[in-house]
């Protein structure tokens, strides 16, 4: 069985610690949560944020769930809807589980009836915060109350000069339109839940968190819902994203109608942005860009394509010598250079050495990945000795 046992508010100095203990067959550990005590009065005193956090952790092992909290029923079901889609899709890595709590109760409603979104300063936050903060997202538009940049995803919860950077950027970015910022301190990852199927519930347990204050936290769309057949399963998307909601507290999936190229097109006016823009995770300099890894040159070339020069944030250009060095090492990755080639043909620039190099990268990836492994050659050369077997 995997307990859950949220424990008391405890205040650190500046802080408020938010935790628990998870109890599962892998031992016995500490989930918390690090935010500003001046955010204290906006917190959910639910233990929503923890069943949706430790939700793949009893998925993976198969084990029972018991939360001595009070719980959502209303996130209880939706959670059950979610581990439906997830067993389906990936039946060998994760069971369904039953889901108890101490007490059932809905929490009351919020303070306010606006959003928290996450933002990480990268182009999809960005698009996202500028989207709604001008009405440009129709009757979907939200008041943006707040959003909140988590420390312990991409740059560890051990390191702080890294995030520094990070926090400055995105504290520029948004005291421009006038959105305060929350930081949020984390140890989800110690959890050891695959970051690719479960960093839609780690931050929306973050945004949660602050369910007293929001009635809805925002997650800003990474893959566009045109290549959703491609990219599934990945761990936020537009179908399981709502499942991580409860009856006062809406998680939407964001702006999943709009390209990477489009977002980029979207914020070519906001300076403030393209000059603090974090998209980089794994270069060198964590928490600005390195302006070489994959994403950072994948990002420059969707400002590229649409005439939007190099943005400020970038230190350096792309060269045809990097492009034709680009690994590409994933679906999504590989959808996304795809968009810009598509587009760049589209608009006429079919012709430029850089497009050209780019296709050719593409095709080169595109053959490795349909080359059989060594495990098909083994086993289609084990079923051709049987098949010679069996005729002799």
């Amino acid at each position: 069985m995997v307990r859950v046992w949220p424990q008391d508010f405890k205040r650190t100095g500046e802080s408020i610690i938010i935790s628990a203990i998870i109890e599962s067959p892998a031992g016995r550990q500490e989930l918390w949560y690090r935010v500003p005590a001046k955010w204290e009065f906006g917190l959910t005193r639910q233990a929503d944020p923890f069943a949706i956090a430790t939700l793949f952790l009893a998925m993976k092992s198969g084990e029972e769930m018991s939360i001595h909290g009070t719980v959502s029923p209303s996130l209880l079901q939706n959670l059950e809807e979610f581990q439906a889609v997830w067993t389906s899709w990936l039946p060998q890595k994760y069971q369904t589980v039953s889901m108890t709590a101490e007490s059932y109760h809905e929490a009351p409603q919020p303070r306010t009836d606006s959003a928290v979104v996450s933002f990480s300063g990268g182009l999809d936050s960005c698009f996202t915060v500028h989207q709604h903060v001008h009405g440009r997202r129709g009757r979907r538009s939200r008041r943006i109350g707040a959003a909140v940049l988590i420390h312990g995803f991409d740059i560890s919860y051990q390191v702080d000069e890294p995030f520094e950077k990070a926090l400055a950027a995105a504290s520029t970015i948004l005291t421009s339109e006038n959105i305060p910022l929350i930081t949020v301190q984390t140890n989800w990852r110690s959890l050891g839940v695959s970051w690719e199927d479960g960093f839609a519930t780690a931050i929306s347990a973050c945004l949660s968190l602050f369910s007293g204050s929001f009635s809805s936290g925002l997650i800003a769309g990474g893959e566009t819902y045109a290549d959703l057949a491609e990219y599934l399963p990945w761990g936020s998307n537009p179908l399981t994203d709502p499942m991580l909601s409860s009856a006062v507290f809406k998680i939407s999936y964001d702006a999943g109608e709009y390209s990477r190229i489009q977002k980029a097109a979207g914020l070519l006016n906001w300076k403030t942005a393209l000059d603090n823009l974090r998209v980089c995770w794994e270069g060198p300099m964590t928490g600005a860009n390195c302006g070489v890894c994959e994403k950072c040159v994948r990002t420059i070339l969707d400002f590229r394509v649409i005439g939007g020069g190099l943005p400020s944030c970038f230190p350096c250009d792309v060269s045809d010598q990097q492009i034709r060095a680009l690994r590409i090492k994933g679906r999504a990755q590989r959808l996304n250079i795809a968009n810009i080639v598509r587009e760049a043909r589209r608009r006429g620039r079919g012709v430029e050495s850089w497009v050209r190099v780019l296709e050719g990268r593409l095709r080169e990836h595109d053959r490795r990945a349909a080359r059989p492994t060594a495990l098909h050659r083994r086993v289609f050369q084990k079923a051709r000795s049987i098949l010679r077997a069996v005729r002799q």
